[in-house]
């Protein structure tokens, strides 16, 4: 029946509403109104429950993707926490400049492998490097090329390391070098290979400098079997290394021990002998070979310690370069030497006084006003001085003396080459360095009386001085023979026993102005 309401009656069959009880009409009405409230609340709980699933779904997605990047945060974190322990321990066990093994680091490393061949019956050896002269690059060059230099040795010796081996920087320029092998032999040939990182030079900025080095070298268990003495022993060779300074690798010997406590001794006296004025002088006379005057005289060093023995200028030199106070010694003794000549030049009884400097005298920035200062203090003109130097002692550095010398040159100062002849000669540094005088070592003229070769060698030295402008002094003459032989040859000046020994400011000026040929009675060699 269209628009009309009906319900189902019991029996199954339609029935309308108006055809039922009211009452039972309004029942039925209000269980459909359940009915249709029961199911349009369970669509909208499927609808919110899907919603809210769909949210969940969301809100899980995002806690998955937070969880993700969270993940991801921790092992970023995690790896940066490592990274910065692994660095901080890194700079804690790495030299800044050199990013070799520092001091602690090295240290560290010579226990355990000390321990490690204790247990395993193996060798270790610790050989020290010294950069020789680094302090001179410094001062020459600016403290950029020092670093750099330093930067390039470490790398060279890092590169020579194997294994088990490490280089460590444990000073301003020293390196030092644990070597672990079977045996000591191979230690002995690993510190040979070690050295060979000093052979090549190095260009830095467009300067080359030849790097060398001092190599002290202990072994353990052969010297030792702990760390302290170790280092002990690998220094005091290092130090007979710095002495010989041939570059050479010194293995350390017992005897190093009584050497070193008496070059401590020796250091202590020398100082203090230094501070007292207690550092002398002697003059030997160079003779003019035509007129025999005295036309100058070369000051000598010399000292006795508080033993009354006379220690040669050999030993005290080198040790006061060694430990750092040649300028001192050096600055002290030319102003001692232009105060006792000083009267004679004045006077003209000697046309110049000769002094030996040192190589780091040299190459010192201050040196040229300091020997000015000098010689304004004597009151004496810059030609009454003749300053000598080896070549052996600027071989290294020719460039830098010779324009240290041409300054002092154009001032009036003169520079003498001496021990021309003795072991190491190169006629290219004449050429290269502004000298007035070349001295002939005495072993060029020892032979030259007796044997023909030697003489044709002299000649043509003092010939070849000749050709060059460059007045030609032969030091040694002992006998009459050889100054014969010397002023037969027309070398112009001679220094030797014939002509005179060393002697005291005193003794020398009066033999000078007596006439008489100036003999010391005893007194040992000049060299």
């Amino acid at each position: 029946m269209s628009g009309s309401k009906s319900v189902v009656s019991l029996n199954g069959q339609a029935r309308g509403f108006e055809d039922m009880p009211a009452e039972l009409v309004h029942r039925a009405q209000r269980s459909q109104r359940r009915a249709e409230r029961e199911l349009a609340a369970r669509h909208e709980a499927e609808r919110l429950l899907e919603t809210k699933s769909l949210e969940l779904f969301a809100v899980n997605q995002r806690l998955s993707q937070l969880n993700s990047e969270l993940e991801d945060r921790v092992e970023a974190r995690t790896k940066q926490l490592d990274n910065a322990r692994k660095n901080a321990v890194m700079i804690g066990s790495t030299d800044d400049l050199t990013r070799i093994a520092n001091r602690l680091n090295y240290s560290v490393h010579l226990e355990s492998r000390l321990a490690h061949a204790r247990t395993h019956r193996g060798a270790v050896g610790l050989l020290l490097v010294d950069l020789d002269g680094f302090k001179l690059v410094n001062d020459t060059y600016g403290h950029g090329h020092g670093d750099e230099l330093l930067i390039a040795i470490a790398g060279r010796l890092r590169d020579l390391t194997r294994a088990n081996d490490m280089v460590a920087r444990i000073g301003g320029d020293e390196f030092a070098i644990v070597i672990v092998a079977e045996d000591t032999l191979d230690i002995a040939v690993a510190a040979q290979r070690f050295r060979g990182a000093f052979e090549r030079p190095v260009t830095i900025q467009g300067v080359t400098i030849e790097p060398r080095g001092s190599f002290g070298l202990a072994i353990s268990p052969d010297h030792c079997d702990n760390s302290v003495d170790l280092q002990r022993f690998a220094d005091l060779a290092l130090y007979k290394s710095k002495s010989a300074a041939l570059g050479e690798v010194i293995i350390f010997e017992k005897m190093f021990v009584q050497a070193y406590e008496y070059r401590q001794r020796m250091e202590t006296e020398f100082r203090a002998a230094l501070k007292l004025g207690k550092i002398g002088l002697n003059y030997q006379p160079i003779i003019n070979s035509l007129s025999g005057k005295v036309e100058a005289v070369e000051a000598l060093a010399r000292w006795t310690d508080s033993l009354g023995v006379k220690i040669s200028p050999g030993y005290f030199i080198p040790m006061a370069e060694q430990c750092g106070i040649i300028r001192d010694v050096g600055r002290s003794l030319l102003e001692k030497a232009l105060s006792e000549t000083g009267p004679w030049l004045r006077e003209g009884l000697i046309e110049r006084v000769s002094f030996n400097i040192s190589p780091i005298e040299l190459l010192d920035p201050g040196f040229t006003s300091a020997i000015m200062e000098a010689l304004a203090k004597a009151d004496l003109q810059p030609s009454h001085l003749m300053l000598e130097i080896t070549e052996g002692a600027v071989v290294h550095n020719v460039d830098l003396a010779a324009l240290v010398m041409n300054r002092l040159g154009l001032l009036g100062v003169e520079f003498a080459l001496d021990d021309f002849g003795c072991g190491y000669s190169n006629l290219s540094t004449v050429r290269k360095l502004p000298i007035s005088v070349l001295k002939l070592d005495r072993s060029l003229l020892v032979d030259a009386v007796t044997e023909r070769a030697a003489r044709v060698i002299l000649r043509s030295v003092v010939n070849l001085c000749r050709e060059l402008g460059i007045r030609s002094v032969c030091e040694g003459a002992e006998t009459e023979a050889q100054s014969e032989f010397l002023r037969e040859i027309k070398c112009d000046f001679i220094q030797g026993y014939a002509s005179g020994k060393p002697q005291c400011a005193t003794d020398l000026e009066r033999s000078i102005r007596l006439g008489s040929r100036p003999i010391s009675p005893s007194d040992a060699p000049v060299r």
